[in-house]
């Protein structure tokens, strides 16, 4: 996918990665203990595209989120707030000469802040900055085990509110990240649209 054609050189270390999804998603149960929203999206199929190989490079499959939110104070009609998320790994493909290759499989983890702007109790609009503090992919995303790197991310989406509990949103979201091995760095970037249901703890 989005590391196609970029070799890089160095042990291969998966342990300590795997170790870190397993405290990500920890955090995100023991978050629900809190008040706040659990939010569970499905990823469209979008693109992915780095620096050294041109903007679109890739297709990129449909993926699951999981995420929470804590709406943190209000102001009028804006409601600001922070919130994290995790995605399952997705697959990507990549497209050369003709040819369909398997891109493998990557995902970010993220921290967020976000506003909302309220025309009513139901209809809702924002905006979401995010921080990507874990970026991952399988052997097939990164066949040369470069160093992934999260960056920024963001999104502008609608909401609507079925009831006091319970949600759904519509998005447009973007993932920077960098694959980095020596004094060689790739900057990429994953965009989608995304549907979430939302639900209120």
């Amino acid at each position: 996918m989005i590391g196609l054609g970029i070799k890089f050189h160095k042990p291969k270390t998966k342990q300590g990665a795997i170790m870190r999804k397993i405290l990500i998603i920890m955090t995100i149960i023991m978050s629900t203990a809190l008040m706040g929203q659990i939010r569970l999206s499905a990823d469209m199929a979008g693109t992915g595209a780095n620096d050294v190989l041109g903007s679109p490079d890739s297709d990129t499959k449909l993926g699951i989120t999981l995420g929470y939110d804590h709406v943190l104070g209000s102001s009028g009609s804006l409601d600001y707030g922070a919130g994290l998320s995790y995605q399952l790994d997705r697959g990507s493909e990549t497209t050369v000469g003709g040819t369909t290759y398997d891109g493998g499989k990557f995902g970010f983890t993220t921290i967020s802040g976000f506003l909302h702007y309220n025309y009513s109790e139901s209809i809702y609009t924002g905006s979401r900055l995010e921080y990507a503090i874990m970026f991952s992919g399988d052997d097939d995303f990164n066949p040369a085990d470069a160093d992934l790197k999260g960056g920024i991310g963001w999104d502008a989406h609608f909401g609507y509110n079925i009831n006091d509990q319970m949600g759904v949103e519509l998005s447009y979201n973007s993932n920077d990240g960098s694959m980095e091995a020596g004094s060689t760095t790739v900057k990429v970037r994953y965009t989608r649209v995304r549907i979430s249901f939302l639900y209120s703890l």
